[in-house]
């Protein structure tokens, strides 16, 4: 093989590894905290309904009514990014390999450290072709209401 063929096949691998790492850092991931319940949207509250799509994949759930409490993006890396979606809520992304997202779920309280809640693992892939992943749980203190958070690809 000449110098030159061999020079032009290591550029080649060296651009497509490029822009196969660009491309794994681009996904963006949209997460919504959603508040669901069967009563009507708390006073003085700005929450937004959720949109028709989302309350479809909410359909076997049990509560009628669910409101948006906030909505955020993060980029997804091999890094955990914390997103707090309130108060009393914060979710780490990352990336941990074989094409999987890893989530965790945090309680916040003032004064004290994150209580982990929940983690899960969901495919990015699937994320990217528009499916969901849901996290939700029991309101502590109010067993008719729930909290859930959706999250999906960013398109």
């Amino acid at each position: 093989m000449s110098r030159l063929y061999r020079f032009i096949v290591l550029i080649a691998l060296i651009i497509s590894g490029f822009s196969l790492t660009a491309s794994a850092a681009v996904f963006k991931a949209r997460l919504q905290l959603a508040w669901g319940t069967d009563g009507i949207k708390p006073e003085g509250k700005a929450w937004t309904e959720l949109d028709a799509k989302a309350k479809d994949k909410l359909r076997n759930l049990r509560w009628k009514n669910y409101w948006v409490v906030k909505t955020a993006e993060s980029a997804v890396s091999g890094t955990y990014q914390r997103t707090a979606l309130s108060d009393k809520c914060a979710v780490d992304i990352r990336e941990v390999g074989n094409g999987l997202l890893e989530v965790r779920i945090f309680d916040l309280k003032a004064g004290t450290e994150p209580k982990l809640v929940k983690t899960v693992q969901h495919a990015i892939k699937a994320l990217k072709d528009g499916e969901y992943c849901i996290i939700a749980g029991d309101d502590k203190n109010n067993w008719e209401n729930a909290w859930i958070v959706i999250i999906t690809g960013v398109r």
